[in-house]
């Protein structure tokens, strides 16, 4: 249609395409054929033979041998009349299940089941031995397990007497074979004219499919050399060293030989007091693996020569002590406690702390430290670098020290002894204490009056245990004297007087003696301006003291002034008589009292104190009423004027900034502060920013301060004298940052760098300037990798985005400081694992590098990055290899060569090799023209090159 005008509607109906299926026996006589649809695994309605079939549908034919027969085999036969065999999944023999799915039929199809008379066939298995010398010999203790697989499951085969296996036609048979102690499974072979099955890669298993015959099967095991084992500690008292074989239990012997290849585990124990240093493994040394309780374990892996292990241990530090007048010390280890005359580990480098609380009464005489079997401190002689500290210990109220003693500094390799000794406090005084009569007996009485009370306590370094409260002494207590015993020395006894209304303390006697002054042991203080309370401290050269305070009569005693001398004066007036005053007056009643402050220059009346209170009132003029039969104190307190003080920084910053005489922290940006007093500005620059300097404005003028002239950040004006502003000048910093690089050990390898544009080279530890990229390479030493870039010393936090043997490493626009270490370790070796698959028969060759390699137990060692080639040499040309298994998977690769070019892991090679299969041809005439009386047929296989010279006619 070459032109459309209108719509059309265009149809086309499809019909289904069916062919027949037929299906039969070979001979109804020997067996019958059965046949269903099958649906979504579903068994469904009946199939007749010769029927039609679609290609998207499925019948399973099911075959029913008649008794004494089996399922030999299936044949399919399409329209071209060839009948096909159908084999098992192994691609080699017969399928001779009992049913057979018919799915995606496309042309008429016959299918045959062919039936045979069952058969008992026998196979033999027979271990043997060849020695080194060569000769053969049948191997003892060999288990053999052969197993069936039928339609109707797995059975086990049972040997008979002769050591004969009977088997049915068409089974799959497996024989797993076991490795007496002390031997090498080296193969399997098979009698003449008879093939091997399927042999596992660890040789140990093989798989016979669609059993016809009778089979004689042997099994070959090499008996391996045997190497020397000699293992043990380098100090019998200070550990056990056990070894067993990989995978036993039973204990080896030190110097017995072992078989070649042998895993052994060797244990190391240390003895109490012992731990382990290192291993060597004929003269090397080894990493071992952490066990429980100080133990370690390794693993030798594939003995191959005489080998000697040899543990080495540590002696562990024993720290004891001694502590004398039953003073009970205890120690730690840092946060772990000690037992007397425990352990610790060798070159450990925790402080030791030993703690003890004195007794009451007793004070430390000595602690001596011995090291290694030298004294090495003493506290009496001060020897030694020994520290210890006091404190009060609330459960005994007495005294607790803490003695620490520092580790060398290559740690404690040696025993550690502490001896504490102790004596009694000297001296031990008694105080007693009165008050002096002041007001003879009137008649009636029997002694004058004090007019007061006095008491007394004694404390020592805050400690409960010290504390001593003596009686109270009164012209009411019938006693007039007390007295307090067992004072010891450092103890402070402390003597209050409380006197009458009217009195005041007047004199203090100290053994019959008037205090003139205070002295370094004697002091008094007073809560009212008056010496009320003394208190005596008690030295090395204290004896008994006698103490007696002495009243006196002062009634209403006015005192007035400024508080601190010379910054004003004051004067006083009583207002109803006008009366001035002077300091030190009795007023004798209840009066009104104006004060009047008069300030120095540069002075201004800032508050009023009454007895030492703020009266919060900064008035020139005060007025108080002094109570009857009482003492006042009045003093006007005099400051310096107040000022404003501002603060700001130019950007890029912030400024703080402290009252430093009051220990305040201003906030904002003002404050009124009185004069005298000293300031702090702090410059806080903003990141990468740093503080240049102030300008500070006064009445004075303006005055600039440099950073080095400070020599910081930080403004100090030391006394305020007029209004202040203060501004912090920022400016962008010339930032540095220290790179630091190394190696794990430098004899594996050197790391170097070059920082910046101009790429220069840089030394690890120098500081560059912040900014520039640095790029860091590592050299590995002949025989060593790169294992990989961190970010510490221990080489534990990999940087992200680094690999396995990557040569270089850069960083960019380096700001802050940057530490970079490289890891490198031996280049390892890798094992791959080779073998034959299969039903045919090959040798398997390896070279890495152009060397040949020894293929050793199905293995081979190669080193990382080298190249590995596997050839196979088959038997003959009629084995080929029908492919690869690299790594477990299927490779669509038939040559006879196999290489990895870059080993970088654990791997394995497989050929799977198998012979070829004996197939019928049949020559069809299909010209009708042209006829051919001669037939030339050659067989066998065309070589690479493309010559046919190997063909056989």
């Amino acid at each position: 249609m070459d032109k459309l005008k209108a719509n059309m509607n265009v149809a086309v109906n499809f019909e289904p395409v069916y062919h027949k299926l037929t299906y039969k026996p070979d001979n109804e006589a020997h067996g019958t054929l059965k046949a269903n649809y099958v649906t979504d695994g579903t068994i469904g309605k009946s199939f007749g033979s010769g029927a039609n079939i679609h290609i998207e549908q499925k019948v399973r034919l099911t075959a029913v041998p008649a008794a004494g027969y089996v399922l030999d085999h299936w044949t399919v036969t399409g329209e071209d009349g060839v009948p096909e065999t159908v084999l098992a999944e192994d691609g080699v023999t017969n399928n001779t299940s009992l049913t057979y799915d018919a799915e995606e039929i496309s042309e008429d199809t016959l299918i045959t089941a062919y039936f045979a008379e069952a058969q008992n066939f026998k196979i033999s298995v027979s271990p043997v031995t060849v020695g080194s010398d060569g000769k053969t010999t049948v191997t003892t203790g060999v288990d053999v397990t052969v197993k069936a697989q039928r339609v109707d499951g797995t059975v086990i085969i049972e040997s008979g007497e002769d050591g004969i296996y009977e088997v049915s036609r068409g089974d799959n048979v497996t024989i797993q074979v076991t490795v007496p102690s002390g031997l090498l499974l080296d193969g399997w072979s098979a009698a003449d004219g008879q093939e091997l099955g399927t042999v596992s890669a660890d040789l140990r298993t093989m798989t016979v499919y669609d059993i016809a015959s009778d089979l004689d099967y042997t099994v070959k095991y090499t008996a391996p050399n045997r190497y020397k084992v000699t293992y043990g500690a380098d100090d019998d008292a200070a550990g056990v060293v056990d070894a067993v074989a990989n995978g036993s239990a039973d204990a080896l012997t030190s110097g017995d030989k072992q078989l070649q290849g042998s895993d052994i585990v060797f244990t190391a124990t240390p003895n109490e007091g012992y731990e382990i240093a290192y291993w060597e493994v004929n003269g090397e040394k080894v990493d071992a693996e952490a066990e429980g309780a100080g133990a370690q374990r390794y693993e030798l892996e594939y003995l191959g020569k005489d080998t000697k292990v040899v543990v080495y241990f540590y002696k562990q530090p024993v720290v004891s002590w001694t502590s004398g007048n039953d003073t009970e010390m205890t120690a730690r280890s840092g946060d772990s406690d000690l037992a007397n005359g425990g352990c610790i580990a060798y070159a450990s480098k925790d402080d030791l702390k030993f703690t003890f609380a004195v007794k009451r009464n007793y004070e430390i005489a000595d602690i001596k430290v011995n090291y290694a079997g030298e004294d090495v401190f003493s506290l009496a002689e001060d020897s030694g670098e020994g520290k210890l500290a006091e404190t009060a210990d609330s459960e005994s109220g007495t005294e607790r020290y803490t003695f620490t003693w520092s580790a060398p500094a290559d740690g404690f390799t040696g025993d550690v002894t502490v001896n504490a000794t102790y004596r009694k406090i000297a001296p031990s005084v008694k105080a007693e204490y009165s008050l002096k009569v002041i007001e003879k007996a009137s008649a009636g009485e029997a002694s004058g009056k004090t007019h007061g009370s006095i008491s007394a306590d004694v404390s020592r370094k805050n400690l409960p245990s010290y504390i001593q409260i003596g009686d109270t002494i009164s012209d009411a207590t019938e006693s007039k004297s007390a007295q307090i015993t067992d004072i010891y020395r450092d103890s402070v006894i402390t003597f209050k007087v409380v006197p009458d209304d009217g009195y005041n303390v007047k004199e203090w006697i100290i053994n019959g003696h008037k205090l003139t002054s205070e002295t370094e042991n004697i002091k008094l203080y007073s809560d009212k301006k008056v010496n009320d309370t003394l208190k005596i401290t008690v030295d090395g050269d204290s004896s008994d003291v006698t103490v007696m305070a002495g009243l006196e009569l002062v009634g209403d005693v006015l005192t007035f002034g400024p508080e601190t001398e010379g910054t004003g004066e004051v004067s006083a007036m009583i207002t109803s008589t006008k009366l001035v005053l002077e300091s030190g007056d009795m007023i004798g009643a209840a009066s009104y009292v104006e004060f009047t402050a008069t300030a120095a220059e540069g002075y201004e009346v800032a508050d009023w104190l009454v007895n030492g209170i703020s009266q919060g009132v900064a008035e020139k003029i005060f007025a108080y009423k002094v109570p009857k039969d009482t003492r006042v104190d009045v003093r006007a307190v005099f400051d310096r004027p107040v000022y404003k003080i501002t603060w700001s920084a130019d950007g890029a910053g912030q400024i703080e900034a402290e009252n430093v005489t009051s220990g305040e922290t201003l906030y904002g940006e003002s404050a009124d502060i009185r004069g005298d007093r000293m300031l702090k500005f702090t410059a806080i620059p903003d990141q990468y920013m740093e503080c240049t300097g102030y300008t500070v404005k006064t009445s004075d003028g303006e005055k600039q301060y440099s950073a080095s002239e400070l020599n910081g950040d930080v403004l100090v004006i030391d006394k305020v004298s007029s209004d202040t502003d203060v501004t912090a000048h920022f400016s962008k910093k010339e930032l540095k940052a220290v790179i630091t690089f190394a190696a794990n050990d430098p004899d594996l390898g050197t790391v170097s760098a070059v920082y910046g544009t101009d790429k220069k080279a840089i030394v690890s530890g120098d500081s560059q300037i912040a900014g520039g990229d640095v790029i860091f390479t590592a050299a590995p030493a002949e025989g060593q990798m790169i294992e990989g870039w961190y970010k510490n010393p221990e080489c534990t936090e990999a940087i992200e985005g680094t690999n396995q043997e990557q040569p270089e490493y850069s960083a960019h626009a380096v700001y802050a400081d940057l530490a970079v270490y490289v890891k490198f370790v031996e280049i390892p070796e890798y094992t791959v694992k080779l073998g034959i698959n299969g039903t045919g028969t090959a040798d398997i060759e390896a070279e890495s590098e152009g060397v040949k390699l020894d293929i050793a137990s199905g293995e081979v060692k190669v080193k990382r990055h080298a190249d590995l080639k596997v050839t196979v040499r088959p038997r003959d040309v009629y084995n080929t290899v029908e492919y690869w298994i690299v790594d477990g998977e299927e490779v669509d690769k038939t040559e006879l060569t196999y290489q990895i070019d870059d080993l970088t892991e654990d791997r394995s090679v497989y050929a799977y090799v198998s012979p070829s299969l004996l197939v019928d041809v049949i020559f069809k005439d299909s010209d009708p023209v042209k006829k051919y009386d001669k037939i030339d047929i050659r067989a066998g296989y065309v070589a690479e090159d493309g010559d046919e010279s190997d063909l056989k006619s």
